[in-house]
């Protein structure tokens, strides 16, 4: 049911985004699909609980994110200080 509803919410953006004649390929927005779903998803996020929860979901799909995190836990093995 809800994938089945953010499918509906993504073919409005589509649609929206072709009601405003901006000119895209299918390819592209194929290509960066995932970050289109992740940003709309923060995004309801943001109007559901509020920016700290939005921050959360953007930067889940943040690689370097990620890998800035890999190299605090990495760290934190190696001198023994515990991060929170």
């Amino acid at each position: 049911m809800a994938k089945d509803r953010f499918k509906t919410i993504l073919l409005d953006f589509k649609k929206f985004i072709e009601s405003k004649d901006l000119l895209f390929k299918e390819q592209d927005f194929k290509d960066d699909l995932v970050y289109i779903k992740l940003m709309i998803k923060a995004e309801i996020a943001r109007n559901l609980w509020g920016s700290p929860e939005y921050y959360q979901i953007r930067i889940s799909g943040d690689s370097q994110v990620k890998q800035a995190l890999n190299y605090i836990e990495r760290a934190s093995r190696l001198t023994g200080f515990k991060v929170d």
